[in-house]
């Protein structure tokens, strides 16, 4: 299933170098893979250890922080590259979606993202609804019943992490599969979508998570090419520099701005054609595992 799925996403990869501009929106700013939903929960459960007793102590404060006009500017550019890359998602999943590897209409992919937008929105914000109040519920209560730092605290927090993560990453598959449906399926209502969605990961959750670590495996192998192919360009450049003592503050900072943009262009490019592959190949593993379970 795994083997061919990787065969069919690379061919539409490699076949809609267009699409490859929508492919890094898609992970610019909201990265869907499952191992980054541990890494976020790592992060605010840190932020939390941190600041135990923040609230008691600069409630008021807390509060002001929150409605800043730095947070509201923070928020609005969040919430604008989230709906961007959510909505070159839709437009990458409905190109692709039933080509047989065959070339993508960038047009259509476009129009066709455009009509089930809403609703994709609208299923993620049901499906993690009650993932993030639980999270919210559950450290706000750590917060109120806690004080200071200890090892018990932390040992707690850790314990509610173990809980919440797999809730959130089994969220994150239900969520997927149901905008796929979507895809296939425009008529579908969004919680219509969800239960299909629940179904299907709950029939075959093994091959949903083999698929999570391939996709990991195929991103770390992306960008240590990407990283290789990178300094192996950049190296000789310094290495020449150095060789024919091109020094000068005017020409280093050149050179160096030179090789930024460089960096920042494989990145952008890896980043680009691995988004249009994560999703060729999640919707054809999405399809195999409709047929098989049917």
């Amino acid at each position: 299933m795994h083997k061919e799925a990787l065969k069919s996403a690379w061919q539409i990869t490699k076949k809609n170098k267009l699409m490859w501009f929508l492919g890094f929106f898609t992970l610019a700013f909201l990265n869907g893979s499952e191992f980054n939903l541990v890494y976020k929960f790592y992060q605010l459960n840190k932020g939390l250890v941190e600041s135990i007793g923040a609230i008691g102590i600069q409630g008021n404060q807390f509060v002001n922080n929150l409605f800043s006009f730095e947070a509201v500017i923070v928020s609005v550019v969040l919430i604008v590259g989230i709906l961007l890359s959510l909505f070159a998602q839709a437009s990458v999943m409905s190109g692709i979606k039933n080509n047989n590897d065959q070339k993508v209409d960038f047009k259509k992919a476009i129009g066709g993202g455009w009509k089930i937008f809403g609703r994709q929105v609208s299923i993620y914000i049901v499906a993690n609804f009650f993932v993030y109040i639980l999270t919210l519920l559950a450290l706000f209560i750590t917060k109120a019943m806690f004080r200071e730092i200890t090892s018990e605290i932390i040992a707690l927090i850790f314990c509610i992490s173990v809980i919440i993560v797999p809730i959130a990453i089994i969220v994150s598959f239900i969520a997927r599969y149901a905008v796929f449906y979507l895809v296939h399926d425009k008529d579908k209502t969004i919680f219509q979508c969800l239960h299909s969605g629940g179904k299907l990961f709950f029939r075959d959750w093994f091959e949903s998570f083999k698929g999570a670590i391939i996709t990991f495996m195929v991103l770390v192998l992306t960008f240590f090419v990407a990283s290789v192919f990178m300094y192996a360009t950049i190296y000789p450049i310094i290495f020449i520099v150095g060789l024919f003592g091109l020094v000068g503050e005017t020409l280093i900072s050149i050179v160096g701005l030179l090789l930024l943009s460089w960096a920042v262009f494989v990145f952008i490019f890896s980043t680009a054609i691995f988004g249009v592959f994560y999703y060729a190949y999640w919707l054809s593993i999405f399809e195999r595992i409709r047929k098989h379970i049917s």
